[in-house]
């Protein structure tokens, strides 16, 4: 058996090289699940650069696997400061079971990561974004520009949304035809 100690825990490599070999979603999946276990350890005993390049095989299996397995990557993954973005764009593009704690908590999500997102994704996507702790002026903007009444209702009962003078007179205007946006 093949293995080496980053910290007082054996990794079996073995084990790893012939999970990488099986090429089904429940491999990759187990893959995925394993080498996120190494990396996402408070013990791990990696550096730096081998945890970046945990994230990177991260990233290049998450494609392949199961939705509960990138469901509990995002999980695990939105509140830490060392993950590459591309993954965390990656996460936050997902189904919104998965995406749903990245777009809420990753301060690692850009203003034009979370822009695109309320242009090319579903209106539950728009609404974890507007749970956010801080929610800037330009994606304040875009949620509007969806002009679906649950996302700007949402949006503006977060106290931490910026909203500017004249996106607040847009929605004055906009609860003349829209009764659920006066309050």
């Amino acid at each position: 058996m093949t293995s080496f100690e980053p910290a007082a825990k054996k990794i079996n490599v073995d084990a790893l090289l012939q999970m990488a070999l099986d090429r089904s979603t429940a491999g990759r999946s187990e893959l995925a699940r394993s080498v996120a276990d190494i990396c996402l350890k408070d013990d791990s005993g990696l550096n730096e650069r081998e945890v970046q390049l945990i994230f990177d095989i991260l990233y290049r299996l998450i494609h392949g696997v199961e939705m509960r397995v990138r469901r509990d990557l995002a999980q695990r993954l939105a509140s830490r400061e060392d993950v590459p973005r591309d993954l965390i764009v990656t996460l936050a593009n997902d189904q919104i079971d998965v995406a749903y704690p990245v777009l809420v908590g990753s301060t690692l999500l850009q203003d034009e990561d979370l822009i695109a997102i309320t242009q090319d994704k579903a209106v539950s996507h728009h609404i974890a974004i507007t749970l956010r702790e801080y929610v800037s002026i330009a994606v304040s903007d875009a949620l509007i520009d969806t002009d679906n009444v649950e996302v700007i209702d949402s949006l503006v009962r977060n106290p931490a949304a910026e909203l500017s003078e004249p996106t607040m007179a847009r929605l004055v205007e906009m609860s003349r035809d829209k009764p659920p946006l006066r309050r």
